[in-house]
């Protein structure tokens, strides 16, 4: 039976989209009455959803003022990129060995749906699509563990990276890896998992920000 979703998870599900699409920025304080004014409700829901908005990694607490947008340093972004190039390989690597072909099939169709959007469309779902995909490719590991750790990391190098707009950076490798799952393809899998690690330490964000 699925769990009903309270006012507090509600609360929490839109905030962190809102926050990961960018809608906040970086200097902006949020604050309880605002939450709750916004998304209806009491300031208990709204405090408990800011709180664990802070435990994900997305919020950071002032003390009397509000709430801020993480920020996170070169160094503890360099360390979330090598943290979910760790977690790629576990999941690919499970998902060559436990996702049935009738699996990968529907994520490629997932992928399909999101070929036939039209650019504008695109931009505007770029990056929850590109939330979605890592998700449910987690899911092809038959790990909730790493499901539900693939999302929060993503969502993390999302703030750190000042969310990054570039539609093209966001969405790609998608097909190369389930291909790479799909043939079974070992080595494959692991040059698409460990992309990230090219950059690392400094570069990635050099090349950010002269893109941008």
């Amino acid at each position: 039976m699925k769990k009903r979703m309270t006012i507090t998870d509600k609360i929490t599900k839109e905030l962190r989209e809102d926050i990961i699409n960018g809608i906040y920025y970086s200097d902006s304080i949020l604050t309880e009455l605002e939450i709750s004014k916004k998304f209806g409700g009491s300031k208990t829901p709204a405090r408990e959803a800011l709180g664990a908005l802070c435990a994900e990694g997305l919020l950071e607490r002032l003390p009397n003022k509000g709430y801020l947008i993480k920020r996170y340093s070169l160094q503890e972004l360099d360390a979330l990129l090598e943290f979910r190039s760790i977690l790629e390989n576990a999941i690919i690597e499970l998902a060559i060995k436990r996702a049935t072909d009738q699996e990968i099939q529907k994520l490629e169709a997932f992928c399909d749906d999101i070929d036939v959007l039209d650019d504008e469309e695109l931009a505007n779902q770029c990056v929850l699509l590109n939330r979605e995909f890592h998700i449910r490719l987690a899911m092809l590991s038959k790990n909730p563990f790493l499901v539900s750790t693939m999302a929060n990391i993503m969502d993390k190098v999302r703030v750190a990276m000042a969310f990054d707009t570039n539609t093209e950076r966001l969405m790609a490798g998608h097909r190369e890896i389930l291909e790479a799952i799909r043939s079974r393809d070992y080595h494959e899998g692991m040059r698409w998992a460990n992309r990230f690690l090219r950059y690392l330490p400094n570069s990635l964000i050099g090349r950010f920000m002269d893109e941008s």
